[in-house]
């Protein structure tokens, strides 16, 4: 969560530029450039639930952030960023249709280069999905915390006995005496 908050606030930073090149050029803002907030909310939703997800099953099958390097390159492509939407031949439009960092980008392109209202009810059907992969993924982030823990340290158990606290470690097993007092 803290990634995805941080990098929302490096595009924030780097919306900066982006606004200075519209002024730059003499193109100006627009009325509509009061929707960049909505835009923001839409996009920081659906990653921070994708993160959710990604992050919980990440640490059980480590080869996928492998994979995901690759997908995440593919997705790159297959969203309009270098590239107008209306370039893709008709035939290949339903990935963008499919995607829906598509209708976030147009919506960026649409307040700051054609000052236009965004596309509300892409965006409102976005959000919704956003929010339910949200929830969805925080929900399988909670189940999978506790597990996920003992799996990254892999740490099978703990426990005190005595004056000690018994822990077992991978193949090492360490006995640690002293008083611990209920604490670790």
């Amino acid at each position: 969560m803290s990634l995805v908050t941080s990098e929302a606030v490096n595009f924030i930073i780097s919306s900066v530029i982006i606004i200075g090149f519209v002024l730059g050029y003499g193109m100006g803002l627009s009325v509509y450039a009061l929707f960049y907030p909505l835009l923001l909310i839409v996009q920081y939703i659906m990653l921070l639930g994708i993160s959710f997800i990604v992050s919980s099953v990440t640490v059980y099958f480590r080869d996928l952030q492998h994979f995901l390097g690759v997908l995440l390159q593919l997705f790159f492509y297959a969203t309009p960023i270098v590239y107008a939407a209306n370039a893709i031949p008709s035939k290949l439009q339903w990935i963008l249709k499919f995607n829906p960092m598509t209708y976030i980008i147009e919506g960026y392109r649409d307040i700051f280069y054609y000052k236009q209202m965004p596309d509300i009810e892409a965006l409102g059907i976005i959000l919704v999905i956003g929010i339910a992969i949200c929830i969805v993924g925080y929900l399988i982030f909670n189940k999978l915390q506790k597990k996920k823990f003992r799996r990254v340290i892999n740490l099978s158990l703990i426990y005190k006995r005595g004056n000690g606290l018994w822990v077992s470690f991978k193949n090492l097993n360490l006995y640690c005496k002293g008083n611990f007092n209920g604490r670790l």
